[in-house]
């Protein structure tokens, strides 16, 4: 019952808009122009000088000049049919697919000549069409106060716990290398000291533990893999 629904609704739906290549769409099987639905028959690069262009059909005509789709490329639910996707989720996937790229960008929509559709054998006669390219990770700004470099000073702190000042961890720097003697008498050795262009030093590579390490300034914390303790260190 399902597939008679489906066949009739796939029916009504391209015969009110204006579809290309009907009669072959017509001759393939009912699984097949449901998949032409859902994925909205997108192509790609259709016309010599596309680089990297996604076509996503909109099932509009080209007798207003695709006038009735500005606002229809979202996503569309219907009782018998599965959800189609908006079409920049289809065409985001495409990019991601066909061209190894990240990102698509809506450029606009197109009405394809009659010769380009048989060419092609596409079955819309209006497309949204959008440029894939490669989005690359913003940069994170580097402030002066977060440059490091390896440490050549040394220094001796005591670090209180703030909730309780009774731990105490004496840390003695020595250039690229640390020791900590915690409140309990156990001594760790640090194998990598940084020091801030601001004075902060970071101690990592502790013997004990890989998730633990320090970070000693105007706000001192020790790091305990996911938990930070606060210390007022001097």
């Amino acid at each position: 019952m399902k597939n008679i629904f489906v066949a009739l609704l796939l029916s009504l739906a391209l015969n009110s808009c204006a579809v290309d290549n009907f009669n072959t769409f017509k001759s393939l099987s009912t699984e097949e122009r449901e998949k032409i639905m859902l994925t909205r028959d997108v192509r790609t690069n259709l016309f010599p000088e596309d680089k990297n262009f996604v076509y996503v059909a909109s099932f509009g005509k080209r007798w207003d000049k695709g006038k009735g789709v500005r606002n229809t490329d979202g996503r569309k639910c219907d009782i018998f049919l599965k959800c189609i996707p908006a079409a920049i989720e289809i065409a985001l996937n495409k990019c991601k697919k066909e061209f190894d790229l990240n990102k698509a960008k809506k450029i606009d929509y197109r009405v394809i000549p009659e010769k380009i559709t048989n060419q092609h054998k596409l079955y819309s006669q209006v497309y949204w069409v959008y440029e894939c390219s490669q989005e690359t990770p913003k940069k994170k700004s580097i402030t002066q106060n977060a440059i490091t470099s390896i440490n050549s000073t040394n220094r001796n702190f005591t670090c209180d716990y703030v909730d309780n000042i009774s731990e105490k961890s004496k840390i003695v720097i020595r250039g690229p290398e640390a020791t900590e003697e915690t409140a309990i008498g156990i001594i760790i050795n640090y194998s990598i000291v940084e020091i801030s262009d601001k004075g902060a030093f970071t101690l990592k590579g502790a013997s004990n533990d890989p998730g633990r390490a320090w970070f000693i300034g105007a706000q001192s914390f020790l790091l305990l893999d996911a938990k930070v303790l606060p210390y007022n260190c001097y």
